[in-house]
């Protein structure tokens, strides 16, 4: 994800923390360094439940002290921690980005966040990380700050570990590239997939990358990675998880199946979501402010039954499992996946305004700072994704494009969502219509409308 330079705005420091700026030296692991495991590691937990995974990504810890949002996303991240912890994982999975870039104070930060929830008199979960494309932000060669990585976070850039007879690859960039590039040791990746193949074909196979397999998750069409899509699709009984994009897990399209199953992770330090919309790609609320976009951290919980797969998602934010159950059948097989975009196709309602007075059909103007536009949401069972708003006068029409608030948790979303009005719009009186979109696309039929007196 790109660095974020969000508008200037008070933020509540939740968390003081002092870590001095160091240049990293060369510490040496090994010589020559390699960032991949030489063996694959094995671990047997002793438990009558079923194995629990925490999945995390994207802590985007800044690179400099005085950047306002480090100490909110080192709060987001030992919250995330926290709440994984009280939930007794076995597992700890991160995505990758652990930094916004590759320096000490945001690998030391993120690794002292994790041993301050975790003390040696604790469980200590096992833990699958990944670097991601910031985690190579420096001028210093990619192997250079793996040998780095390996350091402060204590574990190897390339890794593969077989937990109660499942085998976790972590197979994350290879240095900053957010393209093809990234993932260019696919000879490494497919010989791990081969090796969990041989020893238990019915298992499911969980690989960590940074980047998305292209077209497939909520986010990958954009954020995508072609190199990781063409190896998976081969292997019907991978289970990707990848994080990178930031978009919500809020959206249903962030577990998908076709030719084998991917998950999106979101982010424990700031959404993100399509560009092209008034509202931004960073969210941003009616007063212009990004700040809701570092208050929406969110992960999962992953548990391995002897039948099945159960997925969470976690409001870390609210302490809540929230959204449906997702489930994956064991053993895996194609001709079972429920998450594919056709079924979902098939199943497609139009949201819809509910109004059952004059109040809900009030369409409201206001000008507190900037002007907005204020209305009773829409409804769909699953998602209003969008709205667009469309200005008519005597010769034009205007049409805008907004997210609603989808990525809060549904308690949280305004009843009457209030959106600023772009400032580009000329001065006149519009006839407005308001219409809503779920996330494949579909629209309202029976549209808000009001009268905008813009004098």
């Amino acid at each position: 994800m790109k660095t974020i330079f969000p508008p200037f705005f008070k933020i509540q420091f939740f968390l003081l923390l002092y870590f001095p700026i160091k240049i990293i030296s060369n510490l040496q692991l090994s010589s020559p360094y390699s960032p991949y495991s030489n063996t694959i590691e094995y671990y047997t937990i002793n438990t009558t439940s079923p194995l629990k995974i925490g999945i995390i990504s994207d802590s985007q810890i800044m690179s400099k002290i005085e950047h306002f949002w480090l100490e909110t996303f080192t709060y987001n991240l030992k919250e995330s921690f926290e709440f994984l912890k009280k939930e007794n994982v076995d597992i700890i999975i991160f995505a990758g980005d652990l930094g916004d870039g590759a320096t000490e104070l945001a690998w030391s930060t993120w690794r002292k966040t994790f041993d301050s929830i975790y003390t040696k008199d604790d469980k200590i979960p096992i833990l699958n990380v990944v670097m991601g494309n910031h985690d190579y932000n420096n001028n210093e060669s990619p192997t250079f700050l793996q040998e780095q990585f390996e350091y402060y976070i204590k574990e190897k850039p390339f890794s593969h570990k077989v937990i109660n007879g499942i085998h976790f690859i972590n197979w994350g960039n290879e240095n900053k590239e957010m393209d093809d590039r990234s993932n260019q040791n696919i000879k490494w990746a497919r010989e791990q997939i081969e090796i969990a193949i041989k020893e238990n074909p019915n298992n499911p196979i969980i690989i960590t990358t940074h980047l998305n397999p292209r077209n497939t998750v909520y986010g990958s069409d954009y954020w995508g990675n072609n190199n990781i899509y063409n190896l998976f699709k081969n292997y019907p009984q991978i289970i990707s998880l990848s994080g990178h994009s930031h978009y919500s897990l809020m959206d249903e399209r962030s577990i998908w199946q076709g030719d084998f199953t991917a998950i999106q992770t979101q982010s424990v330090s700031y959404i993100g979501l399509d560009f092209n919309r008034e509202n931004g790609c960073i969210p941003r609320d009616e007063y212009n402010s990004t700040l809701i976009a570092s208050n929406t951290s969110m992960g999962l919980i992953m548990e391995i039954f002897n039948d099945k797969i159960e997925i969470k998602r976690i409001s870390f934010v609210n302490k809540k499992f929230v959204g449906d159950l997702w489930i994956i059948n064991l053993p895996i097989h194609k001709k079972d996946f429920i998450y594919t975009n056709s079924i979902r196709l098939k199943n497609r309602v139009q949201p819809y305004f509910e109004i059952n007075s004059d109040e809900d059909k009030k369409v409201e103007f206001l000008f507190d700072q900037f002007h907005m536009i204020k209305f009773k949401q829409a409804y769909h069972p699953v998602c209003i994704y969008n709205y667009k708003i469309i200005f008519k006068d005597e010769g034009n029409v205007f049409s805008y494009l907004y997210y609603s608030d989808f990525y809060l948790i549904p308690e949280l979303r305004a009843k009457k969502i209030r959106l600023k009005i772009p400032d580009d719009l000329s001065k006149g009186i519009y006839n407005v219509i308001i219409i809503a979109i779920e996330s494949f696309g579909l629209e309202s039929s029976n549209n808000l409308t009001g009268i905008f007196y813009y004098i």
